[in-house]
């Protein structure tokens, strides 16, 4: 669906660079503002208004409630400051949390009539519309993680000017899952997610990786219609292809992946493509959200050299001793030393 941003299946709780943000106590309920009483299907919920969001919620678990507001601003810090410096949002993003499926089906019709009717075949995972995110309680751990996930949707669709390809839209949401808690603080590790690492390293080992040209062509819709490994392996891959981007073969790509992000929100995609490609048609391309074409723009005209370095990436990511890096939240080393570059 145009404009939305979705996750199926459990996220992972996942990781943070270094440089990535640490929140202490304004991730308790201390950074709710105000609450409103909501009402829906005659069901007695709140609205949870904070800095950076206004949560509208049928959910009773405490744990999910004490956790989300703050979670979700110092998820907003996160996202203002991992990849580039990005504008704050100038409004509070409207999040809804309802307490089971049903409800959330019965909320996504409403809300989006018949267009948002494939949506409500998720059954596990939410989706961001316009700006807004539809999530169930699956659980408190996954339920943050999904937050936080579609909160980069909701984020981008406030706030930049133009609209990411699908693989970066998609892959930069899974690099914001990663995250740690220590009593009431959170920490973002965009590397501590182990269900990412951990579908990666069995695509790997059944080869059934997908393609890089599939990668940056393939949408989350579609593939939900190849059954349920086609997605969640995209969505691996593409977190693979962020973590490369930013710290694999050197840092060479990370500018141009800093170069991208600032140019989506500042809505300079097009002018940048033409240039790039030389081709003045490159404004039509990236209306029609040509991910390959982007791609091909800001990285690699060639993708046969460049997918050969992003598949020795992912050996090392998953080779000896990766995933025990993953649970600590850190980078395999051998992933981001400059041995991993295809010979």
């Amino acid at each position: 669906m145009g404009g939305a941003g979705w996750a199926a299946a459990n996220p992972a709780p996942a990781p943070v660079d270094r440089r990535e943000v640490a929140t202490g106590a304004g991730v308790s309920s201390a950074a709710v503002l105000r609450t409103d009483p909501w009402v829906w299907e005659g069901l007695q919920g709140r609205v949870m208004h904070s800095r950076s969001f206004s949560i509208y919620t049928t959910e009773t678990d405490p744990m999910i409630i004490g956790r989300m507001p703050g979670f979700l601003d110092a998820g907003v810090e996160h996202y203002i400051t991992a990849i580039t410096p990005l504008p704050r949002p100038t409004s509070r993003l409207e999040t809804f949390v309802m307490g089971d499926r049903g409800q959330w089906q019965r909320l996504t019709l409403a809300m989006l009539g018949e267009q948002g009717r494939t949506l409500t075949y998720i059954e596990r995972g939410g989706f961001a519309y316009g700006g807004r995110s539809f999530l169930f309680d699956i659980g408190a751990a996954d339920t943050l993680a999904i937050a936080v996930h579609e909160g980069w949707h909701q984020y981008t669709q406030r706030t930049f000017r133009d609209r990411l390809p699908s693989w970066a839209e998609e892959g930069l949401a899974t690099l914001m899952e990663g995250h740690r808690w220590t009593g009431n603080d959170v920490v973002f590790l965009p590397w501590s997610n182990l269900e990412r690492f951990d579908r990666l390293r069995d695509a790997a080992g059944k080869r059934t990786l997908l393609p890089l040209e599939t990668v940056l062509t393939a949408n989350p819709q579609a593939l939900m219609q190849k059954g349920f490994d086609a997605p969640v392996t995209w969505y691996a891959q593409l977190w693979a292809l962020m973590h490369f981007l930013r710290e694999g073969a050197g840092g060479k790509y990370r500018p141009a992946l800093d170069r991208l992000v600032a140019d989506a929100a500042a809505g300079r995609m097009g002018r940048a493509m033409a240039i790039q490609l030389d081709d003045p048609r490159a404004s039509s391309l990236l209306a029609q959200r040509s991910g390959l074409q982007v791609f091909r723009a800001y990285f690699a005209r060639d993708l046969g050299p460049f997918e050969a370095e992003y598949r020795a990436f992912i050996t090392a990511v998953i080779g000896p001793g990766g995933r025990n890096a993953v649970v600590d939240g850190r980078a395999p080393a051998a992933a981001t030393s400059n041995h991993n570059r295809a010979p």
